[in-house]
């Protein structure tokens, strides 16, 4: 898919409504993640998302540009991109699965991919999932103002190789915004210090696509399926990123869903299947020891960490913690955090992306400010009751109140617990994302 030439500057304005795109293209990616298991047939995700988004009111990017046929692009195993989904391409266990969503809202677009395990992976697979995701958090680590985009494809290219694996040079990431595919070209491979100049303003994907085997591809079904040419397995990610002059804003979400195995009561393979699909960063550096165990307190933590109303797992990231920064950290200082923290490893990806958007967003950051004092072992059975006795409540949801539209909370509230409790079960659901 060709881009065009002109970089286009986005302004904050345009940059919220990217915000919303990429919003709304994770949410499509994690419904149709809920979908994956033995036996789904590639077209019912198609058409699945046909009617998600015309429940919505929002577009796909992709149907119908230079005659795509479908609203989602779908790859199995060996296909790298562009992959049309297909009414006898049935899912089997051992099959890895890339969905690459690209959605139109009002006027602005965002694309979001990843590369999912339908039941039990190989062990070759799963390293090259993992891997892929790697390299798409090294590539972000990358940006920032008056970086090069030939620093992300150094990063890629590293990442990758380091590993055994080799990246596509065809086709990689991109501009994005008033069109779907724009200027520059983000390329998997390059020079570091050479390509565009990175400056505020600018949106692009970055989109590691990473093969087991070999880089050269073949082009199939309509010229548009993109396979590898030794037909040896291939993953992608991809995030829609802005440049501000705060940092680079990361624009959407990936989700980490497992997806339902063959047996489903098998519960040793579910949990098995679920670490795959949020894996820790195992990527390898000259030189460097990849440890893929998360902290012993981040392990109590998730064990600890319960809904009061359902008793059910609550996603908790602290992300001070993660960052290890402190409230007091500058904002534009918080990128630089998010570099430091993918380089050390001790966090799964998907957290440390989680903990840097919690800190980037106004509104999520008072949230964690209010929520930090509380000790973790609070955050189970006696969540609504450590939150009650908080003195900063009223505060902060004044707060939420100036970025948000929750003025009608304070309304409906009638005195200083009510606040409370209102308040409490925004955090309960904030967290639970």
């Amino acid at each position: 898919m060709e881009s065009q030439e002109a970089i286009t500057l986005l302004s904050q304005r345009e940059l919220e409504k990217m915000q919303q795109a990429g919003r709304i293209a994770s949410e499509l990616l994690s419904d149709l993640g809920h979908m994956l298991r033995p036996g789904l047939i590639t077209l019912e995700l198609d058409d699945a998302a046909v009617a998600w988004m015309k429940a919505r009111g929002v577009k796909s990017s992709l149907l119908g540009y230079h005659q795509y046929p479908n609203s989602i692009c779908t790859n199995v195993n060996e296909g790298i991109c562009h992959g049309i989904p297909q009414a006898a391409q049935i899912l089997k266990s051992g099959d890895i699965i890339s969905i690459t969503i690209a959605v139109e809202v009002d006027g602005y677009h965002a694309k979001v991919a990843r590369t999912f395990c339908i039941g039990q992976p190989s062990p070759i697979a799963q390293k090259l999932v993992e891997v892929a995701q790697a390299c798409l958090m090294a590539g972000i680590a990358a940006v920032n103002n008056g970086a090069r985009v030939g620093d992300i494809g150094t990063a890629i290219q590293k990442c990758a190789e380091s590993n055994g694996f080799s990246v596509v040079k065809d086709f990689g990431g991109h501009g994005i915004g008033l069109t779907p595919f724009a200027a520059p070209q983000i390329p998997n491979y390059g020079t570091r210090g050479q390509g565009k100049r990175l400056r505020p303003g600018m949106v692009f994907t970055i989109q590691p696509l990473i093969n087991q085997g070999a880089e050269e591809v073949e082009a199939q079904i309509q010229h548009w399926h993109i396979v590898t040419k030794d037909r040896k397995l291939s993953a992608q990610f991809a995030q829609t990123l802005a440049l501000t002059t705060n940092g680079v804003e990361i624009l959407t979400d990936l989700p980490a869903i497992a997806p339902q195995a063959e047996n489903t009561s098998d519960s040793s393979n579910a949990r098995q299947t679920d670490s795959l699909n949020a894996p820790s960063v195992q990527y390898v550096k000259q030189g460097d020891s990849p440890s893929s165990k998360e902290p012993a307190s981040s392990q109590v933590l998730q064990e600890q960490a319960r809904n009061p109303t359902t008793n059910q797992p609550m996603s908790y990231v602290n992300p001070y913690e993660i960052l290890d920064i402190t409230p007091d950290t500058p904002m534009a200082e918080i990128s630089k955090a998010f570099t430091m923290a993918v380089k050390r490893r001790q966090h799964p990806v998907d957290k440390i992306a989680k903990a840097r958007k919690q800190l980037m967003n106004p509104k999520d950051r008072i949230i964690a400010d209010y929520f930090r004092p509380l000790l973790p072992q609070k955050i189970g059975e006696e969540t609504q009751k450590a939150i009650s006795e908080s003195q900063r409540s009223q505060k902060a949801l004044r707060q939420l109140a100036e970025l948000d539209d929750l003025e009608a909370t304070i309304a409906q509230a009638n005195d200083v617990s009510d606040i409370d409790t209102r308040i409490g079960q925004t955090l309960i659901n904030f967290f639970q994302q």
